[in-house]
């Protein structure tokens, strides 16, 4: 995924959670301590205002069930505000 955010807020540090939602439960599938690295335009720490490009990709794994799923995404700070989200109907095969 290839995004461009604006900080609503001074940003020092960013992780990447995604999680796919299955029958309503939210199950963990991946998560960057570092989501900072996959910024393409800009670097941490960002100001409030800054506009900055995000690329992000995740490991989609074997043992996962073919099914669909809604994937959620979200870009967090480091006092866990919500950056940027979103929800993205797939399935996996």
């Amino acid at each position: 995924m290839d995004t461009d955010i604006t900080a609503a807020s001074s940003i020092s540090s960013l992780t990447s959670e995604v999680q796919g939602i299955i029958s309503g439960i939210p199950v963990p599938f991946y998560k960057d301590d570092k989501a900072c690295d996959s910024l393409t335009s800009a670097s941490c720490p960002l100001a409030s205002g800054d506009t900055f490009a995000y690329q992000v990709s995740f490991p989609v794994l074997k043992e996962y069930p073919t099914i669909p799923v809604l994937v959620r995404w979200d870009l967090v700070d480091e006092a866990g505000g919500v950056v940027a989200c979103a929800e993205i109907p797939c399935k996996i095969q």
